[in-house]
């Protein structure tokens, strides 16, 4: 049987946080082992004030290395989804895709506006190296 739930596998790609300043914020390290492509999915919690807070994927990194000291970033031709592109309204969703030449990835958010708004990230790792036998 082909199926999500046996073929992926969902990790924080950032926490769920409270963020009022304007900047950048990093990721958790994503351990890619056994998969060949991640989807970074980005939301504001709760906007509700200011629509000029808005909050966007930057950019992606991989490396060998788990402390990701030897990273660079992953080029826009391994990148599905548009980089940068902001996500504005509460409760909504922006979304890259990814396929990761090294084993460690970690994604970079950007957070314009200064009213306090909560984000947070998922990271589903997709077409896993082991997959069930179909019944």
């Amino acid at each position: 049987m082909s199926e999500l739930f046996h073929n992926t596998k969902s990790v924080m790609a950032l926490k769920s946080q409270s963020v009022s300043a304007a900047g950048d914020v990093v990721g958790e390290v994503i351990d890619t082992l056994g998969f060949k492509s991640v989807n970074i999915l980005a939301s504001i919690g709760d906007n509700a004030v200011n629509a000029a807070n808005t909050l966007a994927i930057k950019s992606i990194a991989e490396s060998t290395v788990v402390g990701m000291t030897n990273s660079v970033a992953i080029p826009a031709t391994r990148i599905q989804g548009t980089a940068a592109t902001p996500v504005a309204p509460k409760n909504t969703v922006v979304e890259l895709g990814v396929t990761p030449a090294a084993r460690y990835i970690q994604a970079t958010f950007t957070k314009a506006g200064t009213t306090a708004i909560t984000i947070s990230a998922l990271a589903v790792k997709g077409i896993a190296d082991l997959v069930p036998t179909q019944v």
